[in-house]
Order: C-alpha cells, then structure tokens, then sequence
C-alpha cells in the first residue's frame, strides 16, 4: 500500500528486516473481556496487566499478560490488539516501547525489536484497516510500517535532522480524505510553541489548525479533538468553531522534556458522541494516581469511569 505520490520530508531509510527473535513465543491464553474500553495497567513491573470496563465504568476486569505491552489499540476488525512493548532487559517504560501486537484469533505475540535503532522506540498507532500496515509515531517521525516483515515502508513526517528544533506528539488518520493530523511542539522549553498541523497526504500541503497536540478525527471526519494548554477542545476539519469542553491542565506547557510521554491520546466512541481520555492528578503520573474519564462532545459533560488506568481507547 502506498499512502502518498512523490511526497516525502526528509529521508526515508528502510530498516533491517525482523528475522529470528521478531516472533516471541508468547501467547494469551484466556479470552479477552468483551468490554467497550480498554486501558493500560500495570507495566512497569510484574505482573504486567491490562484494564477492561464498560463505558460507563461498570465490569472492570483485567487480564495478566506474559509481556511487557503498553498503549493498548484495537485494530478496526478487533482481530489485531496493537501496542508498544520492550524486549527483557530493557526498561519497561510506561509510554514508548517497540512496535508489537497480540493476535486474537490465536493468541501469538509479535514484536519488531531486532537491529532497529533508538528510535524503533515508539509512542503511538493508527490503524490503516490492515491488519499488516500501520502508521506509528515518536518524538522524530510519523512513519508507514508493515507489521508482517517489521519493515519501515515510507516516511511521511521527519524531523530526525532536527531534533532540537521540533518535536511531534500526537497524531491521527484519516483514510478517506488521505489527511494527517499530528501536533508539533518547538523544543526549547523556554520559548516553546504549539501547533495542530494537517497534512494532506497526497499533495504534501501543511495547514496549522489550532496550537495543541494530541489530535484525533472524529469517526466521519468532520470535527477533531485535541489537548491544548488549558485543556480539551473541538473544532471542525478546518479549524474553524472551536469550542472547549474541558478547563484542565493536561502538560507543563513549558515543561523542559516536552508533553509528548504521558499526555493523554484522545480516543472517540464510534458514534462519536464521547471521547475517552486519563488524566494525572500527581505531578509524577503513575498508574495509581491516573483517572479515566469520557466526556460528551455536544456539551462537555465530563464523568470520571476509572481510577487506576491510563491510555484508555474505545473498542472499534
């Protein structure tokens, strides 16, 4: 699958192919809950768990699993659970990890951690309704990777040469318009700027939308969400009649590591009524001290469903 037409920023290298030590002998043995979200847990230590409840925070169970997994993400079959993972040895960080997926139908863990360099490390998905090609994202790049030979396809976004000028947190799809969504912050904390880009893929055009991170397509693409240093806002595809539906502070806005590790990534309901989101109420955001909410797009209602999750998403 190809995303764009002779478009490209940057480089665009290919990375080695995951041989022997790719596929894990891992597996998940019981049947996964079948709640409406899904949300990380424990992770950063033994046992490594995941969250399950209802959207109105009703039946909360959890699974163990045998690996580290973090930012779960359903694929839009629910046959494929997307997430970021770290081989043994390595730290278990609660954030970023090496592109890897659970596969339902047989319960086999795969992960792409073999010969990638720093920054195979990853932060987040998008689903392409592939079960083999996806779109991931870290502080550098918004890459097409193919999940079946851990091989990077293009490059669409690329700020390698200049990390100490930009940085990305964030970033959404959508396929029907070929459009990109992804925050961009400027790193020097001390003048540090913020900024909703959309990027369409097939002409290369950068439209900047609203200062914020964190974006996210509403299921029919018409409105977007996004997290800004006062909180939680909507606005429609083009930037216009934006309206904020949550006053919280989300990052430091000038913190000096940026607010791309532990800010929310908004998640939409299907029928995109309801957005889904956690918050932290320490300073240090650890699991027991993050709270999940939802909150209603027509008029901000805001209701708190969890204690003790983080990265929650909607079931497709």
């Amino acid at each position: 699958m190809r995303l764009y037409k002779g478009f490209a920023f940057g480089f665009c290298f290919t990375l080695s192919l995951c041989l022997a030590g790719c596929l894990r002998n891992s597996s998940i043995s019981q049947k996964l809950p079948d709640s409406e979200i899904i949300f990380q847990e424990m992770m950063n230590r033994r046992p490594y768990t995941l969250g399950f409840i209802q959207s109105d925070g009703s039946d909360y169970q959890k699974i163990v699993l045998p690996e580290n997994f973090v930012k779960p993400f359903w694929s839009s079959d629910q046959s494929i659970l997307y997430g970021l993972s770290n081989p043994v040895g390595q730290p278990p960080y609660e954030f970023m990890g090496y592109p890897a997926y659970w596969d339902m139908k047989n319960g086999s863990f795969k992960r792409c951690d073999r010969n990638l360099p720093y920054f195979g490390q990853i932060e987040g998905y998008d689903d392409l309704s592939s079960n083999d090609e996806v779109l991931l994202y870290n502080v550098s790049e918004i890459i097409l990777f193919d999940m079946s030979t851990c091989e990077r396809m293009e490059t669409l976004v690329d700020f390698a040469d200049r990390t100490g000028e930009y940085a990305i947190s964030g970033f959404s799809y959508f396929p029907d318009t070929q459009e990109l969504l992804y925050g961009r912050f400027t790193v020097p904390y001390d003048t540090r700027e913020y900024a909703l880009i959309k990027l369409n893929i097939d002409t290369g055009e950068q439209t900047k939308l609203a200062e914020g991170i964190n974006p996210a397509w509403s299921p029919d693409g018409e409105q977007i969400a996004y997290i800004g240093a006062d909180g939680l806002y909507v606005i429609d595809r083009n930037g216009k009649q934006s309206k904020q539906l949550i006053s919280e502070q989300f990052f430091d806005a000038h913190s000096a590591g940026g607010p791309a590790l532990d800010t929310s990534q908004l998640r939409w309901s299907q029928d995109g009524n309801w957005l889904v989101y956690h918050i932290c109420v320490d300073e240090i955001c650890e699991i027991d001290s993050a709270e999940i909410y939802k909150v209603r797009e027509s008029d901000g209602l805001s209701i708190k469903i969890f204690a003790g999750g983080k990265f929650p998403t909607w079931k497709p």
